[in-house]
C-alpha cells in the first residue's frame, strides 16, 4: 500500500496553522504523516498535538522553499502533497480520493482541481482551464515517491511551476476533474514578483511580458480586484465562503 504524506510549511500565524491541522485531523483516512516545517512554532502549542501521524521541524528553514525542500528530503519514499499553513482539504474523504487514485494510475503525478479563496471570494476553475500550463497550486498536485526534483530557491514563485513540470515530464501526470483542496491566496506563492518576472523571460518572451503584465495590475489594483481580474474568465466566481455554496 502506497503511503500518503502531507507536508505543511508554516511561518507566522498559529490560527492558520491550527485550521490547516484540523482539516487533516477530519479525514476519514489519515495520511501516513503528516510533517510540519515550521520557521517558529509556540512549544504549548505543539504540546497539543497528540496523534502519531504528525511531526514537526522547527527553525531549520531559511526561505518558504527552503522549507519545502527539507519536507521533499524527509518524504522520498511517500506520495507528497503540499497543503501548506492555511490551506485545507476540502472533504473529510479528500485522502480516500488521493489513495484510491494512486492505487489506479501508480506512479504517476496526480493533478487535482482546486478552489483559490481570497477572503469571502471563491475561484473555482473551470474544466476548459484546469491545469492548461501544466501547472496547478501545489495543494493539488500529489508527486510519487522520489529522490529527485527539488524547489529551486532562487526564484521564488517560478519554482513551484518549474518543480511540477520537471515531476509531470519524469512520471506523466493524471487530472482528476474533483476539487480537493482549498488554496488561499495573497501569500508568496501566488503573487508575482520582480524575481519571478525575471525568471519568466528566461523561460521565453511570452511568459515574462505575461507576469511583468500581472506584476504591474498587482501594483496598480488591490489584492481583491487583482485576483478578480485575474481569474475572472477562467472561473466561476462566488462571493461567499465555500460552505454556503451548494
Amino acid at each position: 500500500m502506497s503511503k500518503i504524506a502531507i507536508i505543511t510549511v508554516h511561518k507566522d500565524f498559529d490560527d492558520d496553522l491550527i485550521k490547516t491541522i484540523e482539516s487533516v485531523g477530519s479525514q476519514k483516512i489519515k495520511p501516513d504523516l503528516h510533517l510540519i516545517v515550521a520557521k517558529r512554532i509556540n512549544k504549548s502549542f505543539i504540546k497539543k498535538i497528540k496523534n502519531k501521524y504528525t511531526k514537526i521541524i522547527v527553525g531549520k528553514d531559511k526561505s518558504l522553499w527552503n522549507a519545502m525542500n527539507i519536507g521533499l528530503n524527509k518524504t522520498s519514499k511517500y506520495h507528497v502533497i503540499f497543503i501548506n499553513s492555511g490551506d485545507e482539504l476540502i472533504y473529510f474523504e479528500a485522502i480516500s480520493l488521493i489513495k484510491s487514485a494512486i492505487k489506479k494510475y501508480k506512479d504517476k503525478c496526480l493533478i487535482f482541481k482546486n478552489l483559490n479563496v481570497f477572503n469571502e471570494i471563491v475561484f473555482d476553475i473551470k474544466n476548459f482551464f484546469f491545469h492548461k500550463d501544466n501547472y496547478s497550486p501545489h495543494p493539488s498536485f500529489v508527486r510519487p515517491p522520489s529522490n529527485n526534483f527539488f524547489f529551486d530557491e532562487n526564484i521564488y514563485i517560478s519554482s513551484d511551476a518549474v518543480w511540477m513540470k520537471q515531476n509531470i515530464n519524469f512520471f506523466g501526470k493524471i487530472k482528476i476533474y474533483k476539487n480537493l483542496s482549498m488554496h488561499y491566496l495573497g501569500g508568496q506563492s501566488s503573487k508575482p514578483t520582480f524575481i519571478s518576472t525575471k525568471h519568466q523571460f528566461t523561460l521565453s518572451f511570452l511568459d515574462g511580458f505575461k507576469e511583468l503584465m500581472k506584476l504591474v495590475l498587482l501594483k496598480m489594483l488591490s489584492q481583491k480586484f487583482y485576483y478578480i481580474l485575474i481569474y475572472f474568465y477562467k472561473s466561476k466566481i462566488h462571493y461567499k465562503k465555500f460552505k454556503q455554496i451548494e
